[in-house]
């Protein structure tokens, strides 16, 4: 008996569409595979980078409202300078990243608004202009409007780079080995 009988469709020396879509499938399934497993490989590179907030000399804010230099680290919790702070007790841990200017959201805004200012000149210029107006007026028109925006967007940026912003970078709150005692 060939495969030609058992598999009918199959001949000799070929493969049939069941067993070509079974393969492409477990092909496929393994190289997904390869995939999240070299995800998983650099997950733990990903998450150890350079933010540790642990190192003496960092400063970090705990759970939103406690400011403090580290001064020293445990696997319990931190030192900071303003008092010894658990791991158990922290909801969230960032490090400070200094400050930062604005301008670029300055940009942003002003351009917006320079925007919707642009579209009522068009707007305004297309309804002065009447029937005598041509293609070209409305070209220049579109130009001006286009000026207006990009000429709001630096007067935006301008004022965004004098104003400053703390950066604060979230990092992940090491589980320590913070147990509670219990007393008999």
């Amino acid at each position: 008996m060939f495969m030609g009988e058992q598999f009918p469709g199959c001949m000799p020396g070929t493969e049939s569409y069941v067993a070509r879509g079974v393969r492409e499938r477990l092909r496929k399934a393994a190289s997904q595979l390869m995939n999240s497993t070299a995800w998983l490989a650099v997950l733990p590179f990903l998450v150890t980078g350079p933010l540790s907030a642990q190192q003496p000399g960092d400063t970090v804010r705990v759970s939103g409202n406690l400011v403090g230099e580290v001064l020293e680290a445990d696997g319990t919790g931190l030192l900071l300078s303003g008092g010894y702070t658990p791991y158990a007790g922290m909801r969230s841990l960032e490090l400070w990243g200094g400050t930062t200017k604005l301008a670029r959201r300055g940009f942003r805004y002003g351009l917006v608004a320079g925007g919707v200012l642009g579209s009522a000149v068009i707007v305004a210029g297309v309804m002065m202009g009447g029937s005598e107006a041509t293609s070209s007026d409305y070209f220049k028109l579109v130009g001006v409007g286009g000026l207006v925006s990009l000429f709001c967007g630096w007067i935006g940026a301008l004022i965004g780079s004098g104003i400053e912003r703390e950066v604060w970078i979230p990092v992940p709150v090491p589980v320590g080995l913070s147990l509670p005692l219990r007393t008999r």
